[in-house]
This record gives C-alpha cells, sequence and structure tokens, in this order.
C-alpha cells in the first residue's frame, strides 16, 4: 500500500498523481472521475482544492486549529492567537490570493480534535528521526481541519524537527490500495510562538500556498 504526499514536500510523485492534482477543481477531483457526496465522506473519491492539497466532504473552508501537547495547556489561548496572527500574515502575501485558498473563509480554533500523530502513531522499525517519517492515523472521515499545529516542548522539536515541521496527521482510503495525506500536521516549540513571521512560513507551506 502505498501513501500519497503533497507534491510541495519535493517528494518524487508518479504521474498519475500528477494528473490527478491538475485535474482537481472545486468540488471534484476528474481525473479519479469520482466526486464527494454532500454528507461525510469516507474515502478519497474527489474534494476541493485547498492550496493544492487534497480536501473532503467535511471542509467547507479553511479551518485551522491550535492545541498544546505535553507542554503547560496555560498557554493554549496565547498558542491560538499567535497562530491567527500568522494567518493575517499569510493573507496579505502575495502567494495568498492565487491559491485555491484565497477564495475561502478562515477560521482558527482553539483545540484539536485529536492528539499528535507524533505522540500516538507508533514508531516504525527502525525507529524515527524526523517529523518527515510520521504518516499519521488512517480514518474513515477527516478532521474538519485542513491543518493541526501542535504545540510540543522544546526538547521534542529539537529530537525530530530541527530543519523539517511538517507531518501528515491523517490518511483516508482511495479504496485502490492507496492512501491520500489529507490532514496537515504543524509542530512547534512553546519559545517560538512569539515568532510571527515564522509561524506564518510554517503554515504557507502547510496549506500549499508556497
Amino acid at each position: 500500500m502505498s501513501i500519497r504526499r503533497p507534491g510541495w514536500r519535493g517528494l518524487v510523485i508518479s504521474v498519475t498523481t500528477i494528473a490527478a492534482v491538475a485535474g482537481m477543481t472545486f468540488g471534484v477531483l476528474t481525473a479519479l472521475g469520482v466526486t464527494f457526496g454532500g454528507g461525510g465522506s469516507a474515502a478519497i473519491g474527489g474534494g476541493s482544492q485547498l492550496g493544492g492539497r487534497f480536501a473532503v466532504a467535511e471542509r467547507d473552508h479553511l479551518a485551522i486549529c491550535v492545541q498544546t501537547a505535553g507542554v503547560d495547556s496555560a498557554i493554549q489561548a496565547g498558542a491560538t492567537a499567535s497562530v491567527e496572527a500568522a494567518l493575517a500574515v499569510v493573507k496579505v502575501r502575495p502567494e495568498w490570493l492565487p491559491s485555491a485558498l484565497g477564495v475561502s473563509p478562515t477560521e482558527v480554533h482553539n483545540g484539536c480534535p485529536t492528539e499528535p500523530a507524533l505522540h500516538t502513531v507508533g514508531i516504525p522499525p527502525g525507529g524515527r528521526e524526523t517529523l518527515f517519517e510520521v504518516t499519521g492515523r488512517i480514518v474513515t472521515q477527516a478532521s474538519p481541519y485542513l491543518v493541526h499545529v501542535y504545540i510540543v516542548p522544546r526538547e521534542e522539536i529539537d529530537r525530530y524537527g530541527r530543519t523539517y515541521r511538517w507531518t501528515i496527521e491523517e490518511k483516508l482510503s482511495s479504496g485502490e490500495d492507496e492512501l491520500y495525506g489529507v490532514t496537515e500536521g504543524v509542530y512547534i516549540g512553546p519559545d517560538e510562538l512569539g515568532d510571527t513571521a515564522f509561524l506564518a512560513d510554517l503554515l504557507e507551506r502547510a496549506m500549499g500556498v508556497k
């Protein structure tokens, strides 16, 4: 079984994947030939193109959630405010309006529906060295949030995220022995919450805007 990741990660992806992304429009993924219905969806078959990312029927606009994990929960509200400020920076950058996200309402919510995949998904044989190796949980219904932002202890950032801060948090099955990453994770240390430009860069890449 293969896992298809968002193309911006710089991976070598198949011609089929490229064709699928090129064929996406709001509400339909023409290359796969199936459209999502209006209700909750179980498997990839279409969806919106949100900044080049697969989206699902559970999402009709851009929503980001923010969750502390393993750090003082008292910083939760401040962390959410920091992410809101960073998103505001992204939205005035020149890349925003030409992206599919430029026409979408945006929300940042306090709290995520799941714990970080870094903490809950099993460590692969041979161990894990980077956040890139976190490939997320398999779900039958995606989170309403395209991006999950997790505030984790600084030592975890130093161990796994020195140069790479993104994960696949959730995967949906295409029904054809393939899994599609549909929910992105961003991992941040508490000491980085005051660096709005840095947070904006992380969000921009997580959303596929840059």
